[in-house]
């Protein structure tokens, strides 16, 4: 998962712990309130019962992973604004612990549950209306300035402490952005630091091969010691150039680099007027750089150096890749070709054979085998 997903993620969580904390503050005190002083009306024994419905209901949504939609807020409040109603029109009027009821807490706690991860404008909304209609019902109940006055400090006291926690809250998620967008960047930079890392030692293998290979023949041509008209020096000349291009192909991004590696290499034998056919036989496989040049560079010398025609071959099965030569050279044994042993690697086992003019080369990548001497 990507840094921004577990951001996400963890936003997501936060917010779900913070509303299953609200939720207990709000279930503990409608017991701790409401149990006490419950009394045997029943339509506030259903207020009661539809306030521990809509505690069951928002746990169940938050446990299982479920996300707050609009349709479960909207389902939440019609169970609070339904409980509000139904027992502020069965409790008798007149005096002030009526309507300093234990329902008037616990009902505005579960309105803050529903509401406090919304804007702070939808929550104070929520908490005006929820106040004013029990200041209306004071009012028609013809409430002294006294208990209008003692209302009031509820109204604005439960509410107060509760837009502070909401702050709180949004505090919290500012800060969880930040360390989202801090860590995305860090992710960024590792990223940068690693990709550099790699292009220095890509760029440091490229050089120390073509210093060990490459640069002994330039050198050989320019101070006279290796002669360009010789057939053996062509050849070196040209499977190096091959090599050149497999290195400059391994820059490049293609869905088969293995292939995509060798048709490069081939076209320097195409260059030369060597006929090449090449067969592809399975599905790509993601190999290492190294195990790739191992496969390819014996197969490419023989096919940079044929005299006329070469036959390409590569198979490709579970856990095995074969890539094979056959062409006809007319010394393949003799001069400087390179020997069986100067191919094999730990990653790939070579076989050359040679019978007459003809010279047929096989590379064989298998992991749990062991280079053949």
């Amino acid at each position: 998962m990507s840094t921004g997903g577990y951001a996400a993620m963890t936003q997501r969580r936060l917010r779900e712990a913070v509303r299953i904390g609200l939720l207990i503050v709000a279930f503990g005190e409608q017991c701790a309130l409401g149990l006490p002083r419950l009394g045997g009306s029943a339509g506030e024994l259903i207020a009661f019962g539809l306030l521990v419905v809509t505690a069951a209901g928002t746990a169940a949504v938050v446990l299982a992973g479920i996300m707050f939609t609009v349709w479960l807020r909207a389902c939440g409040l019609t169970f609070v604004v339904a409980a509000t109603a139904w027992i502020s029109t069965a409790l008798p009027a007149g005096a002030i612990e009526q309507l300093g009821h234990w329902y008037f807490i616990v009902g505005g706690w579960y309105l803050f549950v529903l509401l406090f991860d919304l804007p702070l404008i939808v929550l104070g909304t929520a908490d005006v209306l929820y106040a004013a209609w029990f200041l209306v019902q004071a009012a028609v109940d013809g409430w002294s300035t006294e208990q209008l006055a003692h209302l009031g400090i509820l109204a604005i006291g439960g509410p107060g402490f509760q837009f502070a926690l909401a702050l709180a809250t949004r505090l919290i998620r500012r800060i969880g952005i930040q360390a989202e967008s801090l860590a995305r960047t860090e992710e960024h930079q590792r990223t940068a630091e690693a990709i550099g890392e790699q292009a220095q030692a890509d760029y440091e293998r490229r050089y120390a091969r073509l210093r060990a290979e490459a640069v002994p023949l330039l050198s050989g041509l320019a101070d006279g010691s290796l002669d360009p008209n010789d057939d053996q020096v062509r050849d070196r000349c040209a499977i190096e150039a091959a090599r050149m291009r497999v290195l400059f192909a391994e820059r490049d991004t293609a869905a088969d680099p293995l292939i995509h590696e060798l048709r490069a290499g081939l076209d320097v034998a195409e260059r030369r007027g060597v006929t090449v056919d090449l067969a592809v036989r399975g599905r790509p496989q993601e190999l290492p750089g190294e195990v790739r040049r191992g496969l390819l560079d014996p197969v490419l010398a023989e096919a940079v150096s044929a005299r006329a025609h070469a036959r390409i071959t590569v198979l490709r099965f579970a856990g095995q890749v074969r890539v094979s030569a056959y062409s006809e050279h007319v010394d393949p044994s003799g001069g400087d070709w390179p020997a069986k042993e100067d191919w094999c690697s730990a990653e790939v086992r070579v076989s050359v054979v040679a019978e007459g003019e003809a010279l047929w080369t096989e590379t064989i990548w298998q992991p749990s085998t062991s280079p053949s001497r």
